[in-house]
């Protein structure tokens, strides 16, 4: 399995801190907006 950690640990300190505050909003963005069809 994959350590992500050290990954976020480096984006936690470095310029794209301000991304990772933001990331979990975007990704719920994504899900709302790539759904397929609506139901009725």
């Amino acid at each position: 399995m994959i350590d992500f950690g050290n990954f976020y640990a480096q984006i936690a300190h470095g310029p794209l801190s301000k991304w990772l505050e933001v990331l979990p909003a975007q990704l719920a963005a994504w899900q709302r907006d790539s759904l397929h069809g609506y139901f009725r």
